[in-house]
């Protein structure tokens, strides 16, 4: 390379260096929404790469006595992936909102002091007390008595609700199985092995909820504290989910239970759909660990703009390998593929990478509950759909890391602060890390 192309190459790369380096480890030039939103896109570029530190430290000096809320996940995810925050953690003992089942109503108190029961009149109970209760053959999954029959239980509050579920032991007769409604060996009230309950904070902005299963000896349900949300996570998004009974509305193959019924499903289903997240847990010195999936967990039904993968040549792709050879139409396919919309943590919990993929196969093919603004698909088209959220879920994964979205859920429109900020100009120091400082 002749002198002067290495001059002119290295004078390039230093003033492209320094120019990078000024614009992410500069301060905003004031606090609003296009500045706060320019400057947050510069430091996500920057932990995209890897500097987990040096956000937080332009951060801290720009903003020194709060940061917008919408700069709360960059930074939570900073300090996770710094280590200041760890990656696991579990909710301890005293943050459990019902510590005892004595804080159950006490229809549902058994004669062991830690015995839960589902009293025998519960139907009586529940109509006096304006309790929602469903008994009902699942399509899926539910409990954890692989069962064909669930009775559940909604105890609606000002400030919490709470869901208690068994599984009552059914006939199975072959003239008995094409009934949406359960026929039962034993009394509603008598379930298997195991009890679930989960219990909605509702003064906690967004609600929290807690998930625990309690196990049957000596002919009651023994209370625990243990709501690690481990397994949960596998079937749940978030830790209420909407019942699929068998004959309900839009499934297929069922003898389509009665109008009383359905009313009954749909009560419940309203309650269940709500927005919970699984809660957080304090670690102290400021610290405090989101349980559930992890933050930058890939979503299915997210594509960045213009993808391939929305387009017809992949989704005749998707249908050649789900077997569809007729003709369908791949524009409602498309557009039934944006699940994120919906699924975004703030309306429904994200179909994060842990959720089982047959769930979502089975909410689309044969509950039909979602995609909730496309009830006209096909069969066929249902089929392709799945098959190209499975495909596009891989072919998106490094689009997916590069744009950092888990970063700006939150806009930064409207951002209020608690004091008048101060903000900062940023000031030369020593790099950090192999990064540059800011220059005034």
């Amino acid at each position: 390379m002749k002198p002067i192309s290495l001059l002119v190459y290295l004078l390039v790369i230093t003033f492209s260096a320094k120019n990078f380096a000024a614009e992410w480890n500069d301060c905003p030039k004031d606090t609003s929404y296009k500045s706060l939103s320019e400057w947050r896109n510069l430091l996500i570029k920057r932990i995209i790469n890897n500097d987990f530190e040096g956000p937080q430290k332009a951060i801290s000096n720009c903003l020194p006595n709060e940061a917008p809320a919408c700069f709360e996940d960059l930074i939570y995810f900073a300090k996770e992936k710094s280590g200041v925050i760890p990656q696991t953690a579990y909710r301890k003992e005293s943050e459990v909102t019902y510590k005892n089942r004595n804080q159950l109503p006490k229809e549902f108190w058994g004669s062991s002091p830690d015995g839960v029961v589902i009293p025998k009149n519960i139907l009586e109970i529940a109509k006096q007390k304006g309790w929602k209760t469903v008994l009902y053959k699942t399509q899926s999954s539910g409990g954890f008595d692989n069962p064909p029959t669930l009775f559940l239980v909604a105890i609606p509050g000002k400030d919490s609700d709470v869901f208690i579920q068994i599984s009552p032991e059914s006939d199975n007769s072959y003239q008995e199985y094409f009934n949406p409604l359960p026929k039962l060996k034993n009394h509603i009230s008598i379930g298997q092995e195991s009890m679930t309950i989960i219990t909605v904070d509702k003064k906690k902005n967004p609600p929290e909820g807690q998930l625990r299963l309690i196990r049957e000896s000596g002919g009651e349900y023994k209370w625990k504290n243990d709501t690690d949300v481990g397994a949960c996570i596998g079937c749940h998004t978030i830790p209420l989910k909407p019942i699929s009974p068998r004959g309900y509305r839009n499934s297929l193959g069922d003898q389509k239970m009665g109008p009383e019924q359905t009313k009954a499903v749909d009560e419940m289903n309203d309650l269940l759909r709500k927005y919970v997240s699984w809660g957080t847990t304090d670690l102290g010195n400021g610290r405090v660990k989101r349980l559930g999936p992890p933050i930058d967990s890939q979503p299915t039904g997210w594509a960045p703009k213009d993808s391939e993968t929305r387009k017809e040549s992949f989704i005749n792709k998707c249908a050649e390998r789900a077997g569809v050879s007729d003709q369908f139409d791949y524009k409602k396919v498309s557009s039934a593929m944006n699940c994120i919309d919906c699924h975004n943590n703030s309306y429904r919990g994200i179909l994060h990478e842990t959720f089982a993929h047959s769930e979502i196969n089975f909410k689309i093919t044969k509950d039909r509950s979602m995609p909730e603004d496309a009830p006209d698909l096909t069969d066929k088209e249902r089929s392709v759909l799945t098959k190209c959220l499975e495909m596009e879920k891989s072919a998106v994964a490094q689009a997916w890391r590069k744009s950092g979205d888990w970063l700006k859920t939150k806009s930064c429109n409207g951002v209020q602060f608690k004091k008048p900020p101060v903000l900062k100009k940023s000031s030369p120091s020593p790099a950090t890390n192999g990064i540059q400082a800011g220059q005034q």
